[in-house]
């Protein structure tokens, strides 16, 4: 993603689009608290906030309309997921997308993380 913020905010081919910046395959946050855990050698647990606990502690400025609009999303992405693909990203990276495993390797190292 930095990548690609840096392509755009340097260059002209992205100027006035919108881009859907997804990589595959679709990952749950149990997979990420996997893939988390195997680089650093030790457990890492996937949890999920609950929807009113977590709206309370960001203090989002929102009625309680939009409140309950927000949360109604946020159950069907539960349920759901937002699955997507790599074209987008692959197009304007001109390469395959740096995949999750190697980014939490870069962290671990504390390798510069933005390619």
């Amino acid at each position: 993603m930095a990548e690609v913020a840096a392509i755009a905010l340097t260059q002209d081919k992205l100027a006035h689009g919108t881009f859907e910046l997804c990589a595959e395959p679709a990952l749950t946050r149990e997979d990420v608290a996997a893939a988390m855990g195997d680089v650093l050698g030790r457990p890492v647990a996937a949890v999920q906030p609950n929807f009113g606990d977590w709206a309370a502690a960001t203090r989002l400025p929102y009625d309680d309309r939009q409140l309950a609009l927000l949360a109604a999303v946020y159950a069907h992405y539960d349920r759901h997921g937002s699955p997507g693909n790599d074209l987008v990203l692959r197009t304007i990276l001109g390469r395959e997308p740096r995949g999750l495993r190697a980014y939490v390797q870069d962290l671990a190292a504390g390798v510069a993380t933005t390619a």
